[in-house]
Parts: structure tokens; C-alpha cells; sequence
């Protein structure tokens, strides 16, 4: 649980490593619709990661609609993710980037439709979670997690 809370809370550290993937205040016209999570939202959010997503609540809106996805960085010395969990009812969002460890994703659809201008689509919030939520309805989304094999 811990190691979720950190993983979770990395927003600062983030901030200072997402200059090429947006979401560092220098977005494109940001989207009025669009709404990132606060301190008081994410502690909020922080407080239900025992629970499975589909059954954790927005603390902006009330509804039972929290989406994620996860992209995978390399190199680093260790595979890495951007994470994006927002609301599919409000579109409030929060992203982190974090260590990958021994977890990997079985498929990345922005990475298999944007291949190398998937850095655009990560420079404007509204766009990304407007694309993040078609791969949502189509059943493209959620990914699964596997444990990657050793030596990888």
C-alpha cells in the first residue's frame, strides 16, 4: 500500500520529467471541460487505492467512473510509465510517471495508432482523454498487466 501511495503521489517529480509528453503547464489551449485532480482530490483518490477502479468514485463529480491508462518510457535504466487516470464522466485527471518494475502492458493502443507522434497527443490533455475514452468505449481499454519476464 505504501509503495502505491508513492507511486501515486509523484506528481512533483512529474512535473519536472514530462517536458516532452505535455501536462507540465505548458499545454496547448487547455480545454475548459478538462480539470486536473487537486491535492485535496488526489488524497481523496489516494484513499481508495485498496479498492479495483471500476469501483473507485470521482471526488469531483460522485460518479463511479475512474479510467487509467499507462504508457511505457524506455530509455532509462529501468522501464517506466506515464499513467493517466481521469473520470469518464467529468474528464478530471491526474498523471504521474513512475517506475515500471516487474509490471508491463500487454498492448498500448495510442502507441499502436500515434507511433512516433505520440508526444502531440500527450501535449494536450483534451485531446489525449478524448482519445483515451474512444479506446475506453471500443474495448480497447482498460490494459492488462503482466508481470514481465526476467531480464527484460
Amino acid at each position: 500500500m505504501q509503495e502505491a501511495m508513492e507511486t501515486f503521489f509523484h506528481e512533483t517529480y512529474h512535473h519536472h520529467r514530462m517536458a516532452n509528453y505535455g501536462d507540465t503547464g505548458t499545454e496547448q489551449k487547455a480545454d475548459p471541460m478538462i480539470r486536473k485532480y487537486d491535492h485535496d482530490h488526489r488524497e481523496a483518490l489516494g484513499a481508495q487505492l485498496h479498492l479495483p477502479l471500476n469501483e473507485r468514485m470521482c471526488p469531483l463529480c460522485g460518479h463511479i467512473a475512474l479510467r487509467n491508462y499507462h504508457h511505457e518510457t524506455y530509455g532509462r535504466t529501468t522501464p517506466s510509465w506515464i499513467n493517466y487516470l481521469w473520470c469518464g464522466n467529468c474528464h478530471a485527471y491526474s498523471s504521474s510517471f513512475t517506475g515500471a518494475g516487474r509490471k508491463m502492458v500487454e498492448s498500448d493502443p495510442l502507441l499502436d495508432e500515434y507511433g512516433d507522434r505520440i508526444a502531440e497527443v500527450f501535449r494536450d490533455p483534451g485531446r489525449l482523454l478524448k482519445v483515451l475514452d474512444g479506446y475506453w468505449k471500443a474495448g480497447s481499454l482498460p490494459q492488462v498487466v503482466s508481470r514481465r519476464p526476467r531480464g527484460r
